[in-house]
């Protein structure tokens, strides 16, 4: 009679160590078949901590033994299990990219805005996304749901008051009663201070011109669902029907004020668009190339990981009306290409700029530009005070326009050495969707009351106003 191993494996001459080389080298669909097959192979299988930290590395990106809940086991092949059974197969085609995606955002807000972070909702179980799913009345992407069931969205005190007065819309508009739900009240125990903060620690950043300030932030899902509603009403005021495809979309990040700069994923074709609501218009940007893997958002969260773990963003002062109150992620690139820079008699310019899809007027495109000039240590001068401004616009070929003015923003800056930078943002509108800016800055050593010198040119570099395939 022949022995076990003989009988399964048809090799009786194979040692335990040539299988553990041959288990070493199987997918893992193949190794929990061989596990299946008999005891020492199911051993030789799951002991095999070399086989499954590779497919950790390799699938999901984990270097470590971390399972789903942020629990380190004993082994990979644990952790390897633990993914395995939270997660079904449809989300294992986008799984290792999303958790990689995340792994990212939480490392660089850990080290950059330990705040937002705090802000990340737990994952949601897979029957906490059949009910909104149930909720919707319509399934939602795989690579949508991923994101989900890793951090569902953010859990901000501005967000929560709002949803709290937009149920209570919803309450009375379908009651007809004119009874509110005591628990949807809005809380009073929220000091104005950490209201404000609040607004501020979107996820996906922000830029504030003159009176306009956006700042988005991810919504969990089930907000998202009821939100929804709410954007559905204000675009279709009278039940007019959205065209085809438009009452299939879901709200997946915004700003703070929620209608100004709209994230909509489009459940049916699987790509990412961004949107102004106002009553009766409804109209849609690519916020991410156009493809046919059903991955938008997905692929829109990956980009957006990769910008921040390259510096691409930085933690800075969105809006210097509120000063550190407003410190976020901003959106205006701190990297070449994105940002330039020049330095001329110790004075650094360093200038560059964000599509603003939110702005909608026919055949015009705004762009906001952030220009921040700092005197160096070390260089011939003291002291010095900005006096005028010139601007070369070209907006698209073969045009050109100029902007003369004093000061910026009817501010005259006076640098010094160590100082802060002195920062500015402006915007400038285009027809076509590529162009670019350069210009001067006449400065003064000393200041405009002392001058301690003849004024000179410091030197902006010319920098793109492009309509980009990612847009945040």
């Amino acid at each position: 009679m022949r022995s076990a191993m003989e009988t399964v494996a048809g090799l009786p001459e194979l040692t335990p160590q040539c299988l553990e080389h041959i288990i070493s080298h199987l997918e893992p669909r193949d190794a929990l078949r061989v596990a299946c097959a008999q005891k020492l192979w199911h051993e030789l299988v799951v002991n095999d901590e070399q086989l499954w930290k590779r497919h950790l590395a390799e699938e999901l990106g984990i270097s470590d033994k971390q399972g789903v809940d942020g629990i380190i086991f004993r082994s990979s092949w644990e952790a390897y299990a633990n993914w395995r059974q939270a997660f079904s197969a449809e989300y294992w085609p986008y799984l290792g990219r999303a958790v990689k995606a995340w792994s990212q955002i939480k490392a660089w807000l850990a080290a950059n805005m330990p705040e937002i972070l705090a802000t990340l909702r737990p994952g949601l179980d897979e029957a906490e996304v059949e009910q909104v799913e149930a909720d919707l009345g319509f399934t939602l992407p795989s690579a949508l749901k991923v994101l989900h069931r890793l951090h569902d969205g953010q859990e901000l005190v501005s967000d929560a008051a709002l949803e709290r007065r937009i149920r209570n819309k919803l309450a009375l508009r379908e009651g007809g009663n004119g009874n509110v739900d005591p628990e949807l009240e809005p809380q009073t125990t929220v000091s104005q201070e950490a209201m404000a903060r609040s607004i501020f620690c979107g996820l996906f950043g922000g830029y504030a011109v003159y009176d306009h300030r956006v700042v988005a932030r991810m919504l969990p899902l089930r907000r998202a669902a009821v939100w929804r509603a709410e954007m559905l009403r204000k675009v279709s005021p009278h039940g007019r029907r959205l065209p085809d495809g438009q009452d299939r979309l879901l709200p997946i990040a915004c700003s703070y004020n929620l209608h100004d700069k709209v994230y909509m994923a489009d459940v049916d074709g699987g790509g990412l668009s961004v949107t102004k609501l106002d009553p009766g218009q409804f109209e849609l940007r690519d916020a991410v190339p156009r493809a046919d893997t059903r991955d938008g958002p997905l692929r829109w969260f990956e980009e957006y990981a990769r910008r921040l773990a390259s510096g691409w963003y930085e933690a800075n002062v969105l809006d210097s009306q509120f000063s550190m109150l407003s410190r976020g992620i901003s959106l205006f690139p701190m990297r070449p290409p994105g940002l330039v820079e020049a330095v001329t008699m110790g004075v650094r310019v360093r200038a560059s700029a964000v599509f603003v899809p939110e702005y909608r007027v026919p055949d015009c495109h705004l762009f906001a530009y952030s220009i921040r000039f700092s005197l160096l240590e070390g260089g011939p001068l003291k002291r010095c005070q900005l006096m005028r401004r010139h601007w070369v616009i070209q907006p698209e070929p073969g045009t050109v326009e100029t902007v003369d003015g004093e000061g910026v923003i009817g501010l005259f800056p006076i640098l010094e050495p160590g100082q802060s930078e002195f920062v500015y943002c402006s915007c400038t509108r285009q027809a076509s969707t590529h162009g670019s800016m350069e210009g001067r800055f006449q400065f003064i050593p000393g200041s405009m009351e002392r001058p301690e010198g003849t004024p000179f040119d410091v030197i902006c570099p010319t920098f793109r106003l492009d309509i980009p395939d990612y847009v945040f």
